[in-house]
């Protein structure tokens, strides 16, 4: 798509086939896959809000350096700029989308954070007070 042979072809080595790759990548996504229950997999699984940010932003950086890179090549083929000036426009473009997507979903994290902190000296509290209040029953004639 981005006719970018330095990203599959090593001078003095030969390219490796279409197939060959898709193969190879499906085969880590298996991997990865098969233990839901830790890594990537348990992240990207994950109900809460970190899940579904996790999930967000896989989709989004895919999507979006399909989109960009194919924009860019289209610039580059019309003449409106070269590959350096492509490259630092995909950089820019994609780092300010990031940032814009991760900023709303990380003060929700963050907030869910605090509240859970919240609620842990509540119950830390509670279990004080049901064990004074045990202990003062278990004194009484």
């Amino acid at each position: 798509m981005l006719s970018a042979t330095s990203l599959y072809q090593v001078p003095g080595f030969s390219t490796v086939a279409f197939h060959t790759a898709l193969g190879q990548l499906l085969l880590g996504i298996g991997v990865t896959a098969s233990s839901p229950e830790t890594g990537l997999t348990r992240m990207l699984l994950a109900p809460g809000r970190g899940g579904q940010l996790a999930r967000v932003m896989v989709l989004f950086s895919v999507v979006l350096s399909r989109i960009l890179g194919w924009i860019s090549e289209q610039a580059e083929a019309t003449g409106i700029f070269n590959d350096e000036m492509a490259l630092a426009l995909i950089l820019s473009v994609t780092v300010a989308a990031v940032l814009s997507l991760y900023h709303p979903r990380s003060g929700a994290l963050v907030r869910t954070e605090v509240e859970r902190e919240r609620l842990s000296t509540l119950v830390a509290a509670t279990k004080r007070a049901e064990n004074t209040f045990r202990n003062v029953l278990n004194a009484a004639p």
